[in-house]
């Protein structure tokens, strides 16, 4: 999973911009002010160990939504 589909998904829960160091964005929440920082790494996947703990820290479940995306192109290639 790209940086890309992780931010998309940031964004449409209440994340936004706020702050970038290098390679790593900054998101913060419009209500809890909660902060996570994303590595920007265009053409690589994350790491799935950096997906879980932006998952541990957001309480969303991108990886279940994920595996939803896949099942859903998987049944339409059939």
């Amino acid at each position: 999973m790209k940086a890309e589909e992780i931010i998309k998904i940031l964004k449409k829960n209440g994340y936004y911009f706020f702050n970038q160091k290098g390679s790593h964005m900054q998101f913060k929440h419009k209500v809890n002010k909660n902060k996570i920082t994303v590595p920007y790494h265009s053409k690589q996947d994350l790491n799935i160990n950096v997906i879980k703990s932006i998952e541990e820290h957001t309480n969303l479940k991108i990886l279940k939504k994920l595996n939803k995306k896949k099942n859903k192109i998987n049944k339409e290639e059939l």
